[in-house]
C-alpha cells in the first residue's frame, strides 16, 4: 500500500464491504490461499477490484464470522 498511501483507508473500507457480501453469498469467489492451515484455519483468497486501486488479492482466515485478513 506505499504506492497509494493516501488511498489506505478508503481500500480498507472497500476490502471490508467486499469480504461482508462474499460471506453474505457463501463465499463463492474464495479459494484456497495456502494448503497448510493458520492457527488451524483454512487461508482464503479472493480477488479484489478497488476501481482506481486496481486489482488486489486478499488473503484471509475465518474465525466464526469474523475474516481476520
Amino acid at each position: 500500500m506505499t504506492k497509494h498511501a493516501g488511498s489506505q483507508a478508503l481500500a480498507k473500507e472497500r476490502i471490508g464491504a467486499i469480504l461482508e457480501r462474499e460471506q453474505a453469498t457463501g463465499l463463492t469467489k474464495v479459494k484456497l490461499a495456502l494448503r497448510q492451515p493458520v492457527a488451524g484455519r483454512p487461508c482464503f483468497e479472493l480477488r479484489c477490484n478497488l476501481a482506481k486501486l486496481g486489482s488486489v488479492r486478499v488473503a484471509f482466515i475465518l474465525d466464526g464470522q469474523v475474516a481476520r485478513i
